[in-house]
């Protein structure tokens, strides 16, 4: 069994389309072990999670975006669990995804309009791309389950499987 973090950004939950999005997810052999409720995403936690793109043009778009409204965190879990989730998410640039992916389906946002009008990428949500970001990912946004002090009795599983 393999674990992955999502994240539905602010425009998914604007857009009302979380259990659509959920349900995808679901009907693919997966099962969302565990969710946050909605929530506004600290900056400070944010840094960490997108460490990896601090250098780039559009670090600031992407922070400012992404705390533009309540996000919602969740570990997926399944067989080949990332790779699946990657493949149902679609490209990172909704106009380019397969119309039958997440992306595709919810947002059709280009990088063109994006920095025509100066802003982040708006597209829907965020998926771990491997098994190392994954778990980084995950004991950022539930550290519960990697701190046994901390842990509900009932992650015990996961935290063996993680």
């Amino acid at each position: 069994m393999e674990h992955t973090l999502i994240i539905l950004k602010p425009d998914a939950i604007e857009k009302d389309v979380v259990d659509d999005v959920l349900d995808i997810i679901r009907n693919a052999g997966l099962t969302v072990a565990h969710r946050r409720e909605p929530l506004m995403l600290s900056e400070d936690a944010l840094t960490t999670h997108y460490a990896e793109h601090a250098d780039k043009d559009f670090y600031d778009a992407l922070i400012q975006y992404v705390t533009s409204g309540p996000a919602i965190p969740a570990i997926v879990s399944g067989h080949n669990a990332i790779k699946r989730v990657r493949e149902l998410v679609g490209n990172t640039i909704p106009a380019d995804a397969d119309p039958d992916t997440i992306r595709g389906q919810f947002s059709d946002d280009s990088r063109a309009s994006a920095e025509a009008e100066g802003r982040a990428v708006y597209n829907i949500i965020h998926a771990s791309a491997n098994a190392d970001e994954a778990k980084n990912e995950m004991k950022i946004w539930f550290p519960e389950l990697f701190d046994k002090a901390l842990a509900p009795k009932d992650s015990a599983a996961m935290r063996a499987d993680i």
